[in-house]
């Protein structure tokens, strides 16, 4: 995913004891949180057990079972509390920097 924080995601494992959700996995999460305006964690739960690219895209097969949401929210808790959020979304922006432009495109869809 993304080395650079992988020493501190080991650093968060150490301390958080096993869980039904990694860390990798909420940073993933976060990602469709973010990129499709999920504004609910309940409702972000639901699109993953719905959605096969969502599941998809967090590694899930179509019969497992999602986690739920209040494991969720404290391990998100956890990442805000330890700066790793901010970190993992900075990084992410920076791979997509190259793919990115400023120069504004219009579709006519008719």
């Amino acid at each position: 995913m993304l080395p650079r924080l992988s020493a501190k995601f080991d650093l968060l494992y150490a301390g958080m004891g096993p869980s039904s959700i990694t860390l990798e996995n909420t940073l993933h999460a976060l990602l469709l949180q973010t990129g499709y305006s999920v504004r609910l964690e309940r409702r972000l739960v639901e699109q993953i057990n719905d959605n096969l690219s969502f599941r998809w895209f967090l590694c899930l097969g179509m019969d497992e079972a999602v986690w739920n949401r209040a494991a969720f929210s404290k391990i998100r808790d956890r990442l805000l509390t330890a700066d790793v959020e901010q970190r993992f979304f900075a990084e992410v922006k920076q791979q997509a920097m190259p793919l990115m432009s400023d120069k504004q495109f219009t579709s006519n869809g008719g």
